[in-house]
């Protein structure tokens, strides 16, 4: 079967994650462990010990040593995570050793030069953009790049999860071609699967979010409310939609940057009884929500930059009606009105026109729905993710 080539070969796997936050880095490094375990792997997954996993993988967990201090514990963590790959690697004989991005990785490269296996490092996002939305000074910004420049050489392989993101550091790096692989994330097509809107609201009330009411439609925004997700125009459009729809709310849930800017402008249009801020919430939590909403929205600053989301094939993969102004997501492209709702310039009000035009569509709501879900079955799924993962570490 394909991905199952050298059934029983060890692989190590190493992160500096906060693994006791269900989010969307715990859900991959999960998912993908726990396939490559169903794939015949054994895997060790060494981890940062003051993060442990609040649901651990079905695998060897190592959990090395640190201390709860900002930037003080991440470099404590990757000064001796080296020792314990070069101690267990001698006991295991891995095969390769596959990393999530981290800042200094160069004696992750000496360790795995001693135990004689290639080192593949995971790349999830523009590391220096996302260091300048958060202000970080430009002589650190300075050290960051320098270290990613370091770390991408020593690497035998690169594996972005998107062609744009492999592109965007091509750009400025000049990747070799024959170390550089795109990966798509996944998602899990069972836990994100579609349901009763009325039955998922009641679920998540018995739970104790009280916020929400059966009689009422939602339009759902989850993610990080950074910038370039466009919270704030998510906010700013539903002041129109409410007054056109009576029975419709707005349910936003995350945090992030721009979290408190939203909350200003929904106080400033007295929008508190209709958008409701439920903050970051458990990821078990997450399918409910979405199964209780009508619609979800997902919009971008940058439609090429950012149109690869983990958050929009969760949506599609529940048969959500998906709302966005991305024309395509892993390159795989969306046809309008079949699997999505493009809307062509996120300006409130347009946003607020397209919600508005799809609230009053029940039926074309549902044929989104079911073509968001067909879609998500065909291109995507962390058993495929897990499968290209191997052929990678295979090949090497």
């Amino acid at each position: 079967m394909k991905g199952e080539r050298g059934n029983g070969g060890v692989v190590f796997y190493a992160c500096f994650e906060d693994l006791t936050k269900e989010v969307a880095w715990t859900v991959h490094i999960r998912e993908v462990v726990n396939n490559w375990v169903a794939m015949g792997r054994t895997v060790t997954l060494f981890c940062p010990s003051i993060f442990p996993f609040k649901y651990p993988p079905r695998s060897k967990v190592v959990y090395v040593p640190t201390v709860n201090v900002r930037i003080v514990g991440e470099y404590l963590y990757l000064l001796l995570l080296p020792f314990y790959i070069i101690f267990f690697g001698i006991k295991e004989k891995p095969k390769a050793l596959y990393c999530r991005e981290m800042s200094l990785m160069i004696f992750l490269f000496l360790a795995s030069k001693i135990i004689r296996i290639p080192m593949l490092i995971e790349i999830n996002g523009f590391l220096m953009e996302d260091l300048k939305i958060i202000g970080t000074s430009t002589i650190k910004l300075a050290i960051f790049n320098l270290l990613q420049r370091i770390n991408f050489k020593l690497a035998r392989a690169l594996v972005f999860v998107s062609q744009e993101l492999a592109e965007k550091y091509n750009e400025t790096q000049k990747l070799r071609k024959e170390k550089t692989f795109v990966v798509p994330d996944g998602v899990d097509i069972d836990i994100f699967s579609p349901g009763d809107r009325v039955a998922s609201i009641e679920n998540l009330i018995e739970i104790g979010v009280s916020e929400l009411n059966p009689k009422r439609r939602y339009v759902t925004f989850v993610g990080a409310f950074y910038p370039h997700s466009l919270a704030t125009i998510i906010v700013k459009a539903s002041k129109y939609v409410v007054k056109k729809c009576g029975d419709v709310d707005f349910l936003m849930i995350g945090g992030g940057h721009d979290f408190s800017d939203c909350r200003k402008i929904a106080d400033k249009n007295r929008l508190t009884d209709r958008v409701t801020f439920l903050g970051v919430r458990p990821h078990s939590e997450i399918p409910n929500f979405i199964r209780a909403s009508s619609i979800l929205i997902y919009i971008t600053a940058d439609p090429k930059k950012w149109r690869n989301s983990m958050k929009t094939l969760e949506y599609m993969s529940s048969g959500g009606a998906v709302i966005t102004n991305i024309k395509a997501i892993f390159h795989v492209p969306l046809t309008h009105g079949e699997n999505f709702f493009y809307v062509d310039d996120a300006t409130p009000e347009k946003l607020a026109d397209a919600i508005i035009d799809l609230m009053e569509n029940e039926k074309l709501r549902e044929k989104i729905g079911r073509g968001a879900r067909k879609l998500i079955l065909e291109n995507f799924s962390w058993r495929k993710t897990a499968e290209s993962l191997l052929e990678i570490i295979d090949g090497l």
